[in-house]
């Protein structure tokens, strides 16, 4: 196992390019090579100069099935890439739209992947767009056949807790009211699970909860087991904690200078709690849960 102290939460720089190729979780089975380049640094301090490590996991949790997308209609908010949604437009979504920040340099970079991403290809309807958090939704609401959207997808948005308010304004805009519509969620650690932990929070006051991810049996077992995942289950600071999958990943095949990147899991799983460990081994493990109406 490489040294933890470098382990970092997101991979390239901005206009990398590489390609991507999702892999299913717990199997062997690999998905659609997807290419994508990495947006530019038009805003620096939105990160979205960057490949995070949660959308690599959510684009394989969706091509797993452990993301259901299937038949439904899927917005992503904060894509950068879009690599999620471009997977969830390959594997089987009704139609997806990727949005991130309205600057135009980001909006043309995710377009730019989109195209690329399903050129060739069987796939939904695809569009990228600008959406900033806590603005109106009508245009985007107007890309939904139903007006709202079955599941919104969200792949490391925690980082800044003052956004929180803005960003769930959005969600629950955009998000169907039907009791199986979803919100899924993966998000590291880096910048402390206490952003969790708010944001969960914040989502159960505009009545979003946590709810089970998906059915799907290849998630890894739990490593801590009996009396002491009980002891952390006790310590959560949430509710229905048990609902959230905390992973930790290996590293990938590839680097910085590959084009070519298969995100490689480590196997092990534990309880999420309030945990005091640096921000080297912080950086290996991701969260993944979902949330619905309560």
């Amino acid at each position: 196992m490489a040294d933890a102290s470098v382990f970092h939460p997101s991979f390239g720089q901005p206009n990398d390019e590489f390609v991507y190729t999702a892999k299913k979780i717990g199997g062997h089975e690999h998905g659609p090579s997807i290419p994508v380049t990495v947006p530019p640094a038009a805003i620096y301090s939105l990160f979205v100069h960057r490949q995070w490590r949660a959308g690599m996991l959510l684009a394989d949790a969706i091509f797993s099935g452990a993301v259901e997308v299937k038949d439904k209609c899927v917005v992503e908010l904060g894509a950068g890439t879009a690599l999620p949604s471009i997977t969830a437009a390959l594997c089987g979504a009704k139609r997806v739209v990727a949005t991130d920040y309205d600057n135009e340099e980001v909006v043309a970079a995710m377009r730019h992947n989109v195209k690329r991403g399903i050129e060739g290809k069987s796939a939904c309807p695809i569009i990228a767009t600008g959406q900033t958090w806590g603005h109106n939704c009508d245009d985007l609401l107007d890309h939904a056949p139903s007006g709202k959207f079955d599941a919104v997808l969200l792949a490391d948005c925690m980082w800044d807790q003052f956004a929180h308010a803005d960003l769930l304004k959005t969600v629950v805009s955009v998000l169907s009211r039907d009791r199986s519509a979803r919100v899924y969620i993966v998000s590291g650690f880096h910048t402390g699970r206490e952003k969790i932990v708010h944001f969960v929070r914040k989502a159960a006051q505009a009545g979003l909860v946590l709810v089970p991810v998906d059915e799907y049996d290849g998630w890894p077992p739990l490593a801590d087991s009996g009396a002491e995942q009980s002891a952390d289950v006790a310590q959560s600071p949430l509710e229905n904690s048990s609902y959230i999958i905390e992973l930790e990943l290996d590293g990938m095949t590839g680097d910085e200078q590959d084009i070519n990147i298969l995100s490689v899991p480590s196997g092990r799983r534990r309880s999420f709690m309030l945990r005091d460990e640096p921000i080297g081994t912080r950086n290996r493990w991701l969260s993944v849960f979902a949330l619905g109406w309560a």
